[in-house]
């Protein structure tokens, strides 16, 4: 989960997710779960900012999980 700062329909905040250590990227939905974790590959994160009229940020990226 995430937390984004002055965004909205016009400046907003992309996170992308990978599971394959880069292979694909798939959209990340704030504070909903991952799937398809495979041992010995990486999980990776990126965060795109889309932003026209203002400044935006993000703050407190967490990500956790149970086995």
């Amino acid at each position: 989960s995430w937390t984004e700062i002055n965004t909205d329909a016009n400046n907003y905040i992309q996170v992308k997710v990978s599971v394959d250590n880069g292979a694909i990227w798939m959209d990340a939905i704030n504070g909903q779960g991952l799937t398809g974790f495979t041992p010995g590959n990486q999980l990776k994160y990126k965060v795109i900012f889309n932003s026209v009229d203002k400044a935006i940020s993000i703050d407190n990226i967490a990500v956790s999980w149970t086995e």
